[in-house]
């Protein structure tokens, strides 16, 4: 996606009870006048946004094929996350979570010489 320009959000009232939010597109955009365009909302960084797509004649999804889309995208995505937690499970032998929890506690301290819970030490402190 390029950054174009910004603009204002303009309103255009036709009657009393009517108003059009109206978007100036920069003048380099002046051949899409008289074209068809879809306009699909979106949001970006949790931001409302909207994409148009300018068709020339040619078929264009529709929001229920993109909504379809992407719960095949996801459903794919989760099937992927599935066979990787099963491969990791099969070459590690335990899962990842469970990796990090030993690693914590066989690390925890770094002492690898533990001493009894009894054990005074002849250090001075000070």
């Amino acid at each position: 996606m390029k950054w174009v320009k910004e603009v204002k959000v303009n309103k255009m009232q036709p009657k009393p009870t009517v108003k059009y939010p109206i978007i100036r597109l920069p003048s380099q955009y002046a051949d899409l006048i008289g074209k068809k365009v879809q306009l699909f909302e979106t949001e970006v960084n949790g931001c409302l946004a909207f994409t148009i797509v300018v068709s020339d004649g040619r078929e264009v999804m529709k929001t229920d094929s993109i909504t379809h889309d992407m719960e095949a995208m996801e459903k794919r995505i989760s099937e992927l996350e599935r066979k990787y937690e099963e491969l990791y499970d099969a070459v590690f032998g335990e899962s990842k979570h469970e990796n990090a929890l030993n690693r914590e506690i066989i690390c925890r301290g770094g002492d690898s010489n533990p001493r009894p819970p009894d054990y005074e030490s002849g250090a001075p402190t000070s």
